[in-house]
Parts: C-alpha cells; structure tokens; sequence
C-alpha cells in the first residue's frame, strides 16, 4: 500500500495539469482555418502556445506513473 499516496497525486495532478493547458491554450483555430489565419493565430498566442506545450511536458511523466501504478 506504499503507492496508495503516490496514486492519489497524480490522479489529481494529471487533470489539474490538462485542464490548466486547456485553460492557457485558449480556443485555437479550426481545421477550416486557411495557414494565414493559422499562423496569425500562432503569431498572437505564442506564449500560450509554448506554455500548452510546457504543460503537455510536464504531464505526460505524470500519465506514465498513474498508468504504471494503476
């Protein structure tokens, strides 16, 4: 029962960090966008998109550990 802790956390990390990159993220542009409007958009939220990126980093570990716990 040493994991039950180690499980707990990241069964509330792991969608505190997802829903923390939905937040930053912000509405992207869809499918139908032309590249100039994609690029635009990637112009405007660069930031976002690099903490999105951050954020993806730092979750995917986490995943790693709740998948092998569970």
């Amino acid at each position: 029962m040493r994991t039950f802790p180690l499980l707990l956390i990241t069964a509330i990390v792991t969608p505190v960090i997802y829903i923390a990159g939905a937040v930053v993220l912000g509405t992207p542009p869809d499918a139908a966008a032309s590249g100039q409007e994609v690029a635009d958009w990637f112009g405007t939220h660069r930031t976002n998109a690099r903490a999105y990126a951050w954020l993806l980093t730092i979750l995917a570990p986490a995943v790693a550990v709740y998948a092998a716990l569970v």
